[in-house]
C-alpha cells in the first residue's frame, strides 16, 4: 500500500481520503471526519475499525462473539476485505485490514517531536561528533569518538560509549546503554532499559577459574530496527553480533555473542539466541522460544511459544515443543500422551 493525501499529520481525515491513503476502494460514503482507529467495542461514529471474516494469516477466524461485536460497533467507517458481506456501514475494502489500519493508526499518531540541541546537563566528549539536527537531552552522556547522525534523538540518561555509530533518525529511550564498538542503522528505535554491546558471555576455564575471553567485536544493527525494553545484545568475541535490517525485537529479549540474524526477524518476549547462532530472513521466535548455540535456523522458519531448538531448523519449518520438532508431530505426540494419561487413570 502506498500513496497519501497531502495533509498534516495526525489531521482528522474524510471516508475518501482514508481510502486514499490506505490504496483501498470506498464504498458509500459519509461527510464524518475520523479521527482516530480503534476496537470494535468502545468505537464511536468518529472512529474507524477494521474487520475480517476470513481467516488471517495464521489460520484464524473471528469468533461469534467477534463477528457480533462489528456489527454492533458504532464505528463510523471500517476497513474489510472481500470476505466481508455485508460491513453494515460505510467502508473502504482493502486486501489486509489490518495493514491498512496500521497505516491510518501511523497518520492520526503523530510521534512525540524533540528540539535540536544538547541538554545543559549532558556530558558530551570533546572529539563527539554530533549532527546539528541530533537531540541530546537531560544527563546523557556521549563518550569519546561517537558519531551521531542527523534528528537522532538520545531522550534522557542514555549513555553511548567510545566509537559509537548512530544513524540518522534513530532514537534512543531513557536508561538505554551503548558500548563501544557499536553502529546502529538510520531510523532504529530503542526502548528504556536496553543495553547493546555488553561483554558476551565467553570464558575458558584454567585449571582454576573461569578466564574470561574478551570480546571486542561490537555489535552492527541496521536499519529500521526496533528494540524492546530490557533487552541485550551481546558484543561479538572478534567480529560483530550483528543484527539484520527491519528486525524486531520485543522486551526482555537476549541475543548473544557472535549470533546473526538476518532481516525481518522477530523475536518475541523473553526470547534468548544463544551465541553464534543465526537466524535467517523474517524468521519469527514465539515468546520465550529459545536456541542452543551455534545453530542455523533457516529463512522463514517459525518457532512456537517456548520452542527450545536443539537442532538446525530448516528454512520455511513450524516448530514446537521442548527439543522442539515439527509443529504437527509435536501436536500428535500431545494427544498420544493424553491418551496415554487418560487409560492409565481408567487402571
Amino acid at each position: 500500500m502506498s500513496g497519501s493525501p497531502s495533509l498534516e499529520p495526525g489531521a482528522a481525515l474524510n471516508a475518501a481520503q482514508i481510502a486514499e491513503l490506505v490504496s483501498g476502494q470506498l464504498e458509500g460514503d459519509s461527510e464524518q471526519l475520523f479521527t482516530r482507529v480503534t476496537d470494535l467495542a468502545h468505537a464511536e461514529p468518529q472512529h474507524v475499525v477494521f474487520f475480517r471474516a476470513g481467516a488471517d494469516a495464521a489460520g484464524r477466524l473471528p469468533s461469534n462473539e467477534e463477528t457480533q461485536a462489528f456489527h454492533d460497533s458504532k464505528a463510523g467507517l471500517a476497513l474489510v476485505d472481500d470476505t466481508v458481506e455485508d460491513p453494515g456501514r460505510p467502508c473502504v475494502r482493502v486486501a489486509n485490514p489490518s495493514l491498512a489500519s496500521a497505516i491510518l493508526s501511523r497518520h492520526f499518531e503523530v510521534p512525540q517531536q524533540y528540539a535540536p540541541g544538547v541538554h545543559a546537563s549532558a556530558v558530551v566528549a570533546n572529539d563527539a561528533q554530533i549532527d546539528a539536527g541530533a537531540s541530546i537531552g537531560p544527563l546523557c552522556v556521549v563518550s569519546e569518538g561517537a558519531v551521531i547522525g542527523p534528528g537522532v534523538v538520545l531522550v534522557a540518561q542514555v549513555h553511548v560509549g567510545p566509537g559509537v555509530i548512530l544513524g540518522a533518525q534513530t532514537i534512543l529511550h531513557p536508561h538505554v546503554s551503548i558500548y563501544e564498538r557499536v553502529t546502529l542503522g538510520a531510523g532504529c528505535v530503542v526502548h528504556s532499559g536496553t543495553t547493546v554491546g555488553a561483554p558476551g558471555f565467553g570464558y575458558v576455564w584454567s585449571g582454576e577459574r573461569h578466564l574470561q575471553v574478551p570480546q571486542v567485536g561490537g555489535v552492527t544493527i541496521g536499519n529500521g530496527v526496533e528494540i524492546g525494553t530490557n533487552s541485550c545484545i551481546d558484543s561479538g568475541t572478534f567480529q560483530p553480533t550483528e543484527i539484520g535490517d527491519g528486525c524486531i525485537l520485543d522486551n526482555h529479549v537476549q541475543v548473544g555473542h557472535n549470533a546473526k540474524l538476518g532481516r525481518a526477524v522477530v523475536l518475541c518476549g523473553k526470547v534468548g539466541i544463544s551465541g553464534s547462532t543465526k537466524v535467517g530472513d523474517g524468521a519469527v521466535f514465539g515468546g520465550q522460544a529459545a536456541t542452543v548455540g551455534h545453530l542455523k535456523v533457516g529463512a522463514g522458519a517459525k518457532i512456537a511459544a517456548r520452542g527450545a531448538i536443539m537442532k538446525d531448523v530448516p528454512p520455511g519449518a513450524v516448530v514446537a515443543g521442548f527439543p522442539a520438532v515439527d509443529i504437527k508431530q509435536h501436536q500428535r505426540d500431545k494427544v498420544r500422551l493424553r491418551r496415554l494419561l487418560r487409560d492409565a487413570d481408567k487402571k
